[in-house]
């Protein structure tokens, strides 16, 4: 999933900030409007027999419960069955998805199964009856009283015991079995990535022309100084790897800057990398990096984040790799 990703990625006074293009992802309201409307609890004309209890199903957005865009599911009307030893299960229920609080009015949740206190009861979600929703896979089931489901991922199935005492969530004392989805969106991802051989050859010093003006992001263009290297973003650029971890890392990390700083989102891996790269790079000369050897614990990281960095680069992650690079080039 995409991060907002800011961080100080110039030692000094040269400071840059990377932000990510998801700042306005959506947030969505605990309380919807009116504040008296509640999700709505039908029993399909049923009258429930005195000392018998009802158990409801609902299904909600995991997506935006979680903050993030509609998954799909928001307003699609699913189809469960019930099935007990005991009681009155019913099949074919159909309950529409909400986003999640129990005052979202756009959510309804039937009666699927009455009965006495101690049966235990199977829920299945069977279907959906918009064809334009994916089969989503059951991932959460939460109940409103106590107790722990017993859910099968495989079958979408979930079996409860209500409970002789229950612990109510609402005031209205229902028992409710809340199905929910692993769907996890992903919002849309901008620009491209370009390598750094392409970053290396593009500034004002060339030899490629003409230059990338991403670069005029930096204070000094590409003779912005690098950290605590001792050199400048492009001798960085230039200087051969020959075993320094370091400048492995730094010229990808250069190239994934570059890239974000031209309108390129980032993932949160990639937000991650770079902010840890940040880190190394404000503690760490190139000649303590060359002094490490082996499966050294640091050196191991400037190994990893390096090439979490070049998958971005290289379009393997992230919102892939621009066409025109080799035209640029």
């Amino acid at each position: 999933m995409n991060l907002p990703l800011s961080a100080r990625l110039l030692a000094g006074l040269a400071a840059v900030a990377v932000v990510g293009a998801c700042s306005d992802t959506p947030t969505v309201p605990m309380d919807a409007s009116p504040p008296l409307a509640r999700a709505s609890f039908p029993t399909g004309g049923i009258t429930i027999p005195e000392g018998q209890v009802g158990v409801y199903v609902c299904k909600i957005s995991t997506a935006i419960q979680n903050g993030q865009p509609d998954d799909g599911t928001v307003g699609k009307t699913f189809v469960f069955d019930a099935s007990s030893a005991s009681g009155t299960p019913l099949t074919g229920v159909q309950a529409t998805a909400g986003t999640g609080p129990s005052n979202d009015p756009g959510r309804v949740c039937p009666l699927v199964w009455y009965g006495p206190v101690g049966s235990e009861v199977t829920i299945a979600e069977v279907g959906v009856v918009d064809p334009e929703v994916a089969d989503y896979t059951l991932d959460v089931v939460s109940l409103n009283w106590s107790g722990s489901p017993d859910v099968d991922l495989a079958a979408q199935t979930v079996t409860v015991t209500v409970s002789a005492n229950p612990v109510f969530n609402n005031s209205s004392g229902r028992y409710e079995v809340r199905f929910k989805n692993s769907v996890t969106i992903e919002p849309p991802q901008d620009g491209c990535t370009l390598t750094i051989g392409y970053w290396k050859t593009h500034s004002v010093y060339g030899p490629a022309t003409p230059a990338d003006p991403t670069w005029d992001v930096l204070p000094l263009g590409p003779d912005t100084q690098f950290y605590l290297s001792g050199q400048s973003w492009l001798e960085v650029f230039n200087t051969p790897v020959a075993g320094n971890q370091y400048y492995n890392l730094a010229q990808q990390f250069m190239g994934a800057v570059l890239n974000v700083l031209s309108g390129a989102s980032a993932p949160a891996e990639v937000g991650n990398a770079i902010t840890a790269a940040n880190s190394l790079f404000n503690t760490y000369t190139p000649a303590q990096i060359a002094a490490l050897r082996g499966n050294d614990p640091v050196r191991e990281q400037f190994v990893s984040l390096a090439a979490t960095l070049d998958a971005y680069n290289r379009g393997e992650i992230g919102p892939g790799h621009c066409a025109e690079e080799s035209d640029a080039s």
